[in-house]
């Protein structure tokens, strides 16, 4: 029925160009969502990179950052709100 509306040419590029572009969106749009769901405190707790940059690694418990830390592979402890080191 759509070969006799579209045509061949027009069913080929369908399949060949929009479909693809559709997968790519909707990866895209998965992609955004998780982002979102992190830093808007909805994902689950895990090490990130620091936002502070003081260490390598900051624990995010899913609804903040907490005062864990962690640099080559020890932990500790480093309150956010502490300024840096003089």
């Amino acid at each position: 029925m759509f070969a006799e509306i579209l045509g061949p040419d027009l069913i080929i590029v369908f399949i060949v160009l929009v479909l693809p572009l559709a997968a790519v969106v909707a990866l895209v749009v998965l992609l955004v969502r998780s982002t979102a769901r992190k830093t808007s405190g909805q994902g689950p707790g895990a090490w990130h990179p620091d936002p502070s940059g003081r260490h390598q690694l900051r624990y995010w418990d899913g609804q903040r950052w907490t005062d864990h830390v962690s640099d080559g592979g020890r932990s500790g402890v480093d309150p956010l709100g502490d300024p840096r080191p003089t």
